[in-house]
């Protein structure tokens, strides 16, 4: 009889700060996942991002192939971030596949399933939106309810410099206690793969990052707390494990690390007459403006084509004169907080990505301590200059259960191995070729 599989997403674990902390003893259970089972690094997607991290890992694809980089589309015509839909996205996941029709699945808290859709079994989206109708069955959380249990949105608990960073640590940990406690519910019904998103890390790092430099005792940082608690879920699910019940593939598709602030590179369009401001409300003059940044996550610049957008100014036969203009300006713009080059790189987005949703211009930053501001609506909308953390490429994957002893634990892993694995794990054959190799060797 095939065992369970439980895929636990520990976003955001910086992998220097975790082996550092296994290594003194404060992390048991991750040091007991490193010793009995498998854990090493991953290298996520070019754009460390939630999104396109995700979306990779359970297609297959790279994020140069799906083409989907950010929570919002990157071009919308009246310049307003729009989120994506799951309808939008549902051929891209496995669990929507014919391989997998006989699985039951429980998937909790991931991109791209919002709104909540029919699924052979239970599925609690990833709302980004206020709504009391996220999930699969639609009596689902009713259902849960009765029995004392209730998961919410991440989305109802904001960062906001107004209230105390531990009381913005106690909000986020009270969602993600109620999410575990909901996977722990559902692991006692009658379902074969478990996808569970753990939140708890990624969001206190983007706030309470740089109290890691900061004097005092170390079980005090929030960030190490919010480590403790990811490990006592860890517990939890080798639990499962060790019974005999389960497999487990755990991941992160995006690391953290420190940051120093972000930089309005709409700021230098402007004073290099790109870009124009509204000299009364400060917003972006659309009419009068060739270039602007595009959504957060997507580490680009949109040209204010007429074809695209309700105020574009330029033609689409002048385009690719006004992409490389664009280009050459910003290759002369200085990071203002040093000496130090803005962008390591810098090239037009079709040429590294596929998709419709790619920004014209990719931005590639020098220092990763500087990035870049991004959408004004949605920076200003989640405090983005409070934040003291950003992504990075590498996180970490984990493996426990059977079979351990055949995994390639020499190679580096990437986060198209993802899909590969889990195939390997529940014996699937696929219908289409991957472009990685699993992380159980054949």
């Amino acid at each position: 009889m095939l065992k369970k599989l439980i895929i636990p997403i520990f976003e955001g674990i910086n992998p220097e700060l975790l082996f550092k902390w296994i290594d003194a003893g404060h992390l048991p259970n991750f040091k007991r996942l490193y010793s009995d089972g498998y854990l090493n690094v991953i290298k996520g997607c070019h754009i460390p991002y939630e999104p396109s991290g995700l979306v990779t890992a359970f297609s297959g694809l790279s994020d140069y192939n799906h083409g989907i980089l950010a929570y919002f589309k990157v071009h919308n015509s009246d310049y307003m971030p729009k989120l994506w839909n799951s309808n939008e996205l549902k051929d891209k996941f496995f669990w929507n596949k014919s391989e997998f029709d006989k699985f039951r699945f429980c998937i909790i808290n991931v991109f791209g399933t919002d709104p909540a859709y029919k699924i052979n079994g239970y599925m609690i989206s990833y709302a980004m939106r206020k709504s009391l109708h996220y999930s699969y069955p639609p009596s689902l959380l009713y259902d849960l309810s009765k029995e004392n249990i209730f998961c919410i949105q991440d989305t109802t608990i904001m960062y906001s410099p107004t209230i105390s960073k531990h009381a913005f640590f106690e909000n986020v940990l009270r969602v993600e206690e109620l999410r575990h406690k909901t996977f722990q519910n559902l692991f006692d019904h009658d379902l074969d793969i478990y996808i569970v998103n753990y939140t708890l890390i990624e969001r206190v790092s983007h706030f309470c990052y740089s109290e890691l430099s900061e004097k005092g005792d170390l079980s005090e940082k929030i960030l190490f707390q919010a480590y403790k608690h990811c490990d006592n879920y860890l517990q939890d699910i080798l639990k499962k494990v060790e019974s005999g019940k389960a497999n487990m593939l755990l991941f992160s598709e995006i690391g953290f690390d420190s940051h120093d602030t972000f930089v309005s590179v709409n700021d230098y369009l402007a004073s290099q007459g790109l870009l124009k401001y509204d000299l009364n409300s400060g917003t972006i003059d659309y009419k009068n403006s060739i270039a602007f940044e595009s959504v957060q996550g997507s580490n680009g610049i949109n040209i204010n084509r007429k074809s695209v957008y309700s105020q574009g100014i330029v033609s689409d036969k002048e385009y690719l004169e006004i992409v490389n203009y664009v280009i050459n300006a910003l290759k002369q713009m200085p990071n203002p907080y040093n000496n130090n080059p803005m962008f390591r790189d810098i090239v037009p987005g079709q040429q590294i990505y596929k998709g419709e949703q790619i920004p014209d211009i990719i931005l590639e930053p020098y220092d990763w301590k500087y990035l870049f501001f991004g959408d004004v609506y949605w920076g200003n909308f989640i405090h983005r200059n409070c934040q003291t953390g950003w992504h990075r490429r590498e996180s970490v994957v984990g493996l426990a259960g059977d079979n351990i002893s055949n995994i390639r634990k020499s190679e580096s892993h990437q986060l198209t191995d993802i899909l590969p694995t889990i195939y390997q794990m529940l014996k699937v054959n696929p219908n289409n070729s991957f472009i990685s190799k699993g992380l159980y060797n054949e």
